[in-house]
């Protein structure tokens, strides 16, 4: 939450200061200023939507207006979502029995996907966590190196993680 006050000075002043952009993300180096604007026009799902941009160049924000209100008249904009489904990879090197890898795996999957949602307790409770585990993609890498077998686990961002 932030206040008002400090949301109005964000737009009037040009944003982020670096300071709060450090906060934000990693490596900043620094803050870039640009033209903040709506498109106009836009129907979404049957719902009446400004669409936010920031950019410096006029005719892009009025011609994405023109265009929502050719669409507009046609019923407008659908938009879908698939689910928000993360997907993380481990891979086992060295691994001399491919299969007997992927078996091993498998056998303990509801072993390894209790000891993931041990990792991201704040997922879990709020309904996603790790949600499915599966092994292969398994392939040799050069004439005479061992397999690579790589484990994937399903986790949804409410969540889903694949590890």
């Amino acid at each position: 939450g932030r206040d008002a006050q400090s949301l109005s000075d964000a737009f009037t002043d040009g944003g982020l200061d670096a300071t709060a952009a450090d906060k934000s993300i990693e490596n900043v180096v620094g803050t870039l200023s640009l033209p903040f604007s709506f498109g106009l026009n836009f129907v979404v799902n049957g719902r009446e939507r400004l669409a936010p941009m920031a950019i410096e160049e006029p005719s892009v924000v009025a011609a994405a207006s023109n265009a929502a209100r050719i669409v507009r008249e046609a019923g407008g904009f659908v938009a879908e979502a698939d689910a928000p489904v993360m997907i993380g990879q481990v891979h086992l090197d060295e691994v001399r029995d491919d299969i007997a890898a992927e078996q091993a795996v498998l056998a303990h999957r509801e072993e390894l996907l209790a000891l993931a949602a041990r990792a991201v307790p704040g997922l879990v409770a709020r309904g996603g966590g790790p949600a499915e585990l599966h092994a292969g993609d398994c392939r040799v890498i050069g004439d005479k190196s061992p397999q690579t077998t790589s484990v994937f686990a399903g986790s949804s961002a409410a969540n889903t993680l694949r590890a």
